[in-house]
């Protein structure tokens, strides 16, 4: 399926209209014409709209020329989508043009766009389906750009994310395990961390067993702490939104693999960070997931231990005596019937 541009043509006619603006005024003497970046943009748009051989020998022509493929934008472009060419053909997925399109020296540290801070690298891997699955297109691209010199270790420009953090599920996107190991092999580093100090390990690879086994053998250090306090123990039970609800027999492998040598999952460690985490069993709570839940449970996990950890206590003190009992059992709409089962029936 073809990601939707940013801002697409309909959406800036809208735009233009509502300011007032002539869509159709005549070149005036001060209008600045189209650089070759920008006609090769252009040219692999109306491509991608209805490719033919014509249109593909006109992106090759540009390309002798010195149209460069991925530029930065300057800040009073208003060319199509403020994209670069080689934006567009990863937005279409398309494996071929990219290829083309790479056989020049390109800038992969240049954000693909200048509203979003995303290198190419991130923004294709962002391009794969949120159930984790690569397409053979996804997977040529990623290589294509891998080979071409592309950082797998950069952050973007907002400091939130890298291609390892996004392969793994950081955001909200189920792990792809053939895009992990794509970049690991390539010399991604597993405890690289964005600036909220998360890793790879925070975000749906700790609920998913092939993914926490990956990095655990890349060396990912499992407890690491973010800023808010949490390790990949707070994360254990996250899955991907078709999962929700459904049976989790490798809970308690995952928890296993994850909890360290003298980890109190209950209280200490938690309570006393300068974050807003929680305790793990306060955090799987909100997943979905009740045999999760449950096998935090038989790990150790108390059902009457403190939710909040003391920075937040500090600032509300009534949040010091909140359990996680009592938290889950004040708040059922937020918790599936069979996590809300639990904390009634668990003994204290």
């Amino acid at each position: 399926m073809k990601r939707l541009h940013p801002k697409t043509t309909a959406a800036k006619t809208a735009a233009c209209l509502l300011a007032g603006c002539a869509l159709f005024a005549p070149l005036t003497a001060q209008a600045k014409p189209a650089s070759l970046d920008d006609k090769l943009a252009a040219a692999v748009e109306q491509y991608e709209q209805k490719p033919n051989e014509k249109k593909l020998a006109a992106i090759r022509d540009l390309l002798a020329k010195g149209a460069r493929a991925h530029r930065a934008q300057p800040a009073e472009y208003d060319g199509p989508q403020g994209m670069s060419a080689l934006a567009v053909a990863i937005s279409n997925n398309d494996a071929d043009l990219v290829d083309l399109l790479l056989t020049q020296k390109n800038d992969l540290e240049i954000p693909v766009y200048r509203d979003l801070g995303n290198q190419p690298l991130v923004y294709a891997i962002s391009g794969i389906d949120t159930n984790g699955k690569a397409s053979p297109q996804n997977l040529r691209i990623v290589k294509a750009l891998i080979a071409a010199g592309a950082n797998v270790n950069a952050l973007n420009n907002d400091g939130n994310n890298t291609p390892l953090l996004q392969a793994s599920g950081l955001r909200l996107n189920a792990p792809s395990l053939d895009i992990m190991r794509l970049l690991l092999s390539a010399g991604a580093n597993p405890n690289l961390r964005n600036q909220n100090g998360e890793t790879a390990l925070m975000g749906m690879a700790a609920g998913n067993l092939d993914a926490t086994k990956l990095l655990i053998g890349a060396g990912i250090d499992v407890g690491a702490r973010s800023k808010s306090g949490a390790t990949a123990l707070n994360y254990v039970c996250d899955r991907h939104v078709d999962l929700h609800r459904k049976p989790d027999p490798q809970a308690g492998e995952r928890i296993k693999l994850l909890l360290k040598p003298g980890t109190d999952l209950n209280s200490a460690a938690w309570m006393k960070t300068s974050g807003d985490a929680p305790v793990p069993l306060a955090s799987a709570t909100l997943a979905g997931n009740a045999d999760c839940v449950r096998a935090l449970i038989r790990a150790g996990a108390n059902p009457d231990a403190r939710y909040y950890s003391d920075a937040v206590a500090a600032a509300s003190p009534d949040l010091k005596s909140v359990t996680v009992r009592k938290d889950v059992l004040a708040n059922p709409s937020f918790h599936d019937d069979d996590t809300l089962a639990i904390f009634r029936s668990v003994k204290r």
